[in-house]
């Protein structure tokens, strides 16, 4: 660590996507008493918003409400149960300045004292969003549903929430029940930027494929152009006009990686480029050009 502390101390971690964790909303949700109780899962379902990133590679900072959106392309804000005017208006000034806002079911329910809204939904969100949420349908451990989604079909788990749109676009729609047909997940154009809602739970293969467009969409980079299986995870912290990357093997196997771009090895001097083996366990750390 002493060999490299030139290299790091002073870099930040520089990420254009943002995921929005509320501990109060944590708190409000546990005790609420709807929506099943064995379910809700709130910190395990960020978790599953933020593995798509991961897997890709692309840095996400995790913040509060409170945090200064404005750095941000996209922001991610799951399950924001417990929400006050004054966020539900910070989130609108997001968007309407171009920010891309990705939210979902079980989201602006209750103010900063766990009561519901007068007249339902916040004006801020309905704007926002181009909809409203009209109700949350929980589900049953045998309960099934799924969704058509760009000709494939996804399927659902927990929740779904039935979707009176006004202005947004429905991007998928539920396959049966008595809201099939109907949107499950929408997306409306508002000021400079867009504003997307997941009205239903959908598991991982749904929000790799999900958050991979909107990845491409934003130009959101990965820390480095590199080839690996799972379980390899790469992270970048920059200054002054370079990166230093972490390529970390967080398996028991041994891991062969496809470099795509010159780097140089921090410690030993070496350039590197194309085929690298990584040991279990076992860490590189790199430098290129930001």
């Amino acid at each position: 660590m002493e060999e490299i502390s030139d290299k790091v101390v002073g870099y930040q971690r520089k990420a254009k996507a943002a995921i929005i964790y509320d501990v109060e909303n944590d708190w409000a949700l546990n005790d609420a008493q709807g929506f099943g109780l064995q379910t809700k899962k709130y910190g395990e379902t960020l978790e599953k918003h933020y593995q798509a990133f991961w897997d890709r590679n692309i840095a996400v900072d995790v913040i509060s409400k409170e945090a200064d959106l404005s750095k941000y392309d996209l922001v991610i804000a799951p399950m924001l149960y417990m929400m006050s005017v004054k966020t539900s208006d910070k989130l609108q000034t997001y968007v309407e300045q171009g920010g891309t806002l990705v939210s979902s079911y079980i989201t602006g329910l209750v103010n900063e004292s766990d009561l519901a809204h007068m007249g339902g939904w916040l004006e801020p969100l309905k704007e926002t969003f181009g909809m409203e949420p009209l109700e949350t349908d929980t589900y049953y451990p045998a309960d099934e549903n799924s969704i058509e989604y760009k000709g494939r079909i996804y399927d659902i788990k927990d929740y779904a929430t039935v979707i009176k749109t006004t202005e947004a676009s429905e991007l998928a729609v539920y396959q049966s029940d008595f809201y099939q047909g109907t949107p499950a997940l929408t997306v409306n154009g508002y000021g400079k930027g867009h504003a997307y809602y997941i009205g239903a739970r959908l598991e991982e293969p749904f929000l790799a494929d999900f958050y991979g467009e909107l990845i491409r969409d934003l130009g959101l980079k990965p820390a480095l152009d590199i080839t690996h299986e799972r379980g390899v995870s790469v992270q970048a912290r920059e200054a002054d006009g370079l990166k230093t990357v972490f390529i970390m093997n967080f398996t028991e196997d041994l891991q062969v990686i496809e470099l795509n771009e010159d780097v140089v090895d921090i410690q030993s001097g070496e350039a590197l480029r194309g085929r690298l083996t990584l040991h279990p366990y076992d860490v590189r750390i790199v430098e290129k050009e930001a």
